[in-house]
């Protein structure tokens, strides 16, 4: 039985979820036409996100679950990556979703990470594994589960990354960040909906949006907590 923790449809400058709980601090937004029909629901609206845009929130700790979390979005680039663009990030789990600049003839690559007590960061990247290409809709998840680490496009797993002791470092704030990482760099300029729902089995994080930087990139991102 899944109980929803966040669920932000990213349509006004004061999302929060159904029932008034949660809300999250957005700056330097403003409403604009959103992706509309997508493989994981239809966003006709979206923030549009500034020079210094970003949304920020505070997830529920004891809600969380730091053994097995998957952070899920759709997300599409229509302007070039020249540098590191975070596309989530947190503070109370460490973890990071973020595009880089391609290789070969792939355009960008998308890169999941997670940080570990005893060993630092790990990543899983497509790079050598699949193409991305500008323009395009992509469903991508990041996927923690016990000491593993996992990329997936539109379902399919590319690359893994496995430690051996699992254990993700603490974490030092509550804070989910959207548009920006925690450091306030990377800032995209597009949002649309946004969830965290605790799943039975497997999976965390799920946050829809939708944005844009110097390139467009839209995405759909959803929280989930797992209970084991």
């Amino acid at each position: 039985m899944s109980q929803k923790i966040i669920d932000y449809t990213l349509n006004s400058l004061a999302p929060a979820n159904p029932d008034g709980s949660s809300p999250a601090t957005v700056t330097g937004c403003t409403v604009v036409v959103g992706p509309g029909a997508t493989t994981l629901g239809t966003y006709p609206k979206a923030l549009r996100f500034g020079a210094k845009g970003q949304l920020k929130a505070a997830l529920p700790i004891a809600n969380l679950n730091t053994k097995k979390f998957c952070v899920r979005l759709v997300f599409k680039v229509d302007k070039a990556v020249t540098a590191r663009q975070m596309l989530t990030e947190s503070n109370a789990l460490p973890f990071r979703l973020y595009l880089i600049p391609g290789t070969g003839t792939s355009d960008f690559h998308l890169v999941s990470a997670v940080t570990t007590s005893a060993y630092g960061l790990g990543k899983a990247s497509t790079e050598f594994f699949t193409d991305l290409h500008l323009g395009t809709w992509y469903a991508a998840d990041l996927v923690y589960d016990t000491d593993t680490l996992a990329v997936f496009v539109n379902g399919i797993i590319y690359s893994v990354h496995a430690f051996p002791d699992g254990t993700v470092a603490p974490g030092t704030a509550d804070q989910l960040f959207a548009g920006i990482s925690s450091g306030g760099a990377d800032s995209f300029k597009r949002l649309s909906p946004f969830r965290i729902i605790p799943l039975p089995k497997c999976r965390i994080i799920r946050h829809s949006l939708e944005r844009v930087l110097a390139f467009l990139v839209y995405f759909h991102l959803l929280l989930l907590r797992c209970h084991i």
